[in-house]
């Protein structure tokens, strides 16, 4: 696990010193190592930084030059099936001499002995790849299906630049690119910039399954990306879906799942270095961590968070789960200090604004592994391919309740249930959930209702309604200034007439939330440790054996990863596991009410910034509201805070 960064330039710079600082930028992503690719000849300059996993020889330092010398690479991330793809390499050629041990020299190789798109369908992995061929002058920056490791590219005045994090692109001479008000309006919304969009104008993200092709003609040439950047996908995931929706449903589908976990475990648990786990008391992780230490010999090694707060803590239930498997496991708490010191860096850790409040125990438990070990394996992923999201199960049945009722009753609904405070329809919400036996039982209930209300009275059909539940601020809100708002609905999936609404939502959520909140937190969380994090559940055949299960399988009667659950049951007792969602969420609600009052209403209130981008009377009247209690606006104040302070950060 690595990073790079380079550039192509037909300016007159000290390209020595300007690729020392784009790649200083991003030493924590491979602190272990440094090297830096010189091709005066093309004006193309390349820093890569090092993370040993694989062979920690210096055999295994980058660029890695193929064996005829077509393609130079450089590689962040890791190709877990690469022994199976070396067996196929030296039953076509024997005489390729390898210099390491590493999945990269056999990736670069691959490249030139099979090709660039046989080599992708073959591979299984995470990565970031800058291929460059030395024959036609190209240059191919290609990012993994579902999208776990970024990659940035994009224009700064005469220079074309590309990296694994946009502080590379910070670093640059005279680097004044605006601020995307597009990417600030979808960030708003979805709390990170989706792809392939970034905060600035004229810089992008590589999306996953994505390749971009780069002409380089001569060192004097303009890189223009209307003519000579091709864009193009390797992997259609709509068409894996529907290939595996038409495939016979398979015998015994519990035994294939865990067969392909279980498979994706192995290969993604080789490393030359120790592993650990993430272990945060929920199914998925559970799941990992069980079948991991079944398939070892020694004690794994787990790390929870947990929280002083006891709405929000579930450590207890990891606990416990790590005491039943008999791991070596460790309790991380975060409290109000550890969260204030994180907060406080977040402008630093993560180079665009990224407002999932769920980075900062994420940071912090990538922290405390990254003392002792350089990669830990995660349950990302099978929420998205499972059904394990509540909203897969409550959005339809609320939909057909809403559609019976004219906008105009709606409308008088929600006026009743705003004169109501938020904190009051919670404890409504606990006493349902006593009096039905738990059979109502959402967190934070009355909250998320009074939230929904107001949006009930305005949508037309289910996909509006899924967009406005995953839209933090929406294009009625009015929040940016200087901006021609359009009422996209950006999730529309009709053409997917072999999928029902639940799991049109899941390929939805597959394709956006994963990559562009998910994964991105993750990413940048860990590697700002120096840590890799790894995603079993990320797995081709997994992916396409999960689609090809009939939706019952995995939404079945009000619950969500049924078959997961299923698997898991064999390993642990049902009680240490059966519970609603909670997710790894942290209580900003009361930490903008409290500790974090002060601070945030100055960022908040920050007119340099605010007065260019933000109705300021929106937020003042959200501000009041959310301090009076008469609603909880945490994480929509908190997603123009975190912008404010990146933006603060930027200027210095």
């Amino acid at each position: 696990m690595c990073g790079f960064a380079g550039f192509y330039s037909k300016d007159e710079i000290d390209y020595s010193k300007v690729l020392q600082k784009i790649t200083s930028a991003i030493n924590h992503r491979g602190p272990d190592d440094t090297k830096y690719y010189l091709n005066k000849e093309q004006n193309l300059f390349v820093g890569f930084k090092r993370l040993s996993i694989i062979d920690l020889s210096n055999n295994g330092m980058q660029p890695i030059n193929s064996f005829k010398n077509k393609y130079t690479i450089f590689f962040n991330g890791e190709i877990y099936n690469y022994k199976k793809i070396k067996d196929i390499l030296l039953s076509i050629n024997k005489s390729i001499f390898y210099k390491s041990k590493t999945d990269t020299e056999i990736l670069v190789n691959s490249f030139e002995s099979l090709g660039i798109d046989k080599t992708l369908e073959l591979i299984e992995g995470q990565f970031a790849i800058a291929l460059y061929d030395n024959e036609k002058f190209e240059l191919n920056l290609i990012r993994d299906k579902f999208g776990e490791k970024p990659l940035y590219y994009g224009n700064i005045n005469n220079s074309f630049l590309f990296a694994s994090e946009l502080k590379s692109f910070f670093n640059f001479p005279n680097f004044n690119n605006e601020i995307s008000r597009k990417g600030l309006d979808l960030y708003s919304r979805f709390l990170s910039v989706p792809y392939p969009m970034t905060i600035f104008e004229n810089i992008y993200k590589v999306e996953p399954s994505q390749i971009v092709n780069v002409k380089f003609k001569n060192k004097n040439y303009l890189i223009d990306f209307s003519s000579n950047v091709l864009r193009r996908k390797y992997w259609n995931i709509n068409k894996s879906v529907i290939f595996s929706k038409n495939k016979d449903n398979f015998p015994n589908p519990e035994e294939i799942i865990e067969d392909n976990l279980r498979e994706s475990i192995e290969l993604q648990s080789y490393a030359d270095v120790p592993i650990a786990c993430l272990l945060s008391g929920g199914v998925d992780s559970s799941l990992i961590c069980a079948l991991y230490q079944t398939q070892t010999s020694q004690k794994i090694n787990t790390f929870t968070v947990g929280f002083d707060d006891i709405q929000y803590d579930e450590a207890r239930y990891a606990n416990k789960i790590a005491k039943y498997l008999n791991t070596n496991h460790q309790q991380i708490i975060l409290d109000k200090s550890k969260g204030l010191e994180i907060i406080s860096n977040l402008s630093q850790i993560y180079c665009e604004p990224f407002a999932d409040s769920s980075q900062i125990p994420t940071y912090l438990v990538s922290k405390e592994i990254s003392k002792f070990y350089k990669v830990a394996l995660s349950g990302d992923g099978g929420d998205e391919i499972f059904g394990g999201y509540n909203r897969y199960i409550w959005l339809k049945k609320l939909w057909k309740i809403i559609n019976i009722f004219p906008k105009s009753i709606r409308k008088l609904i929600f006026n009743l249930l705003s004169k109501l405070k938020a904190d009051n329809l919670n404890l409504l919400f606990l006493l349902l959930k006593k009096i039905t036996f738990h059979f109502i039982d959402i967190k934070f209930g009355g909250q998320k209702l009074l939230r929904m209300s107001s949006r009930l009275s305005k949508v037309d059909n289910i996909d509006e309604l899924f967009m406005y539940f995953i839209s933090e601020w929406t294009f009625e809100d009015r929040l940016l200034l200087k901006y021609e708002y359009e009422n996209q609905i950006i999730f529309n999936y009709d053409y997917m007439k072999q999928l029902n609404i639940q799991e049109k939502m899941m390929l939805h959520d597959t394709k956006n939330y994963l990559p562009n909140d998910i994964l991105m937190k993750t990413d940048i969380a860990s590697m700002s440790n120096s840590l890799e994090l790894r995603s079993p559940f990320l797995n081709t055949k997994l992916f396409e054996s999960a689609w090809s299960l009939p939706i019952e399988k995995k939404i079945y009667s009000n619950k969500g990863k049924v078959i997961l659950n299923n698997i898991l049951g064999k390993y642990l007792p049902r009680e240490l596991f059966s519970r609603s969602k909670q997710g790894f969420s942290v209580p900003i609600d009361h930490w903008l009410r409290t500790s974090l009052y002060k601070w945030a209403e100055e960022i908040l209130f920050d007119y340099d910034n605010s007065n260019n981008y933000f109705n300021n009377n929106i937020l003042l009247n959200r501000w009041n509201d959310h301090q009076s209690g008469k609603a909880n606006w945490g994480q929509s104040l908190w997603t123009i805070i975190i912008f404010n302070q990146w933006h603060q950060n930027l200027k210095k």
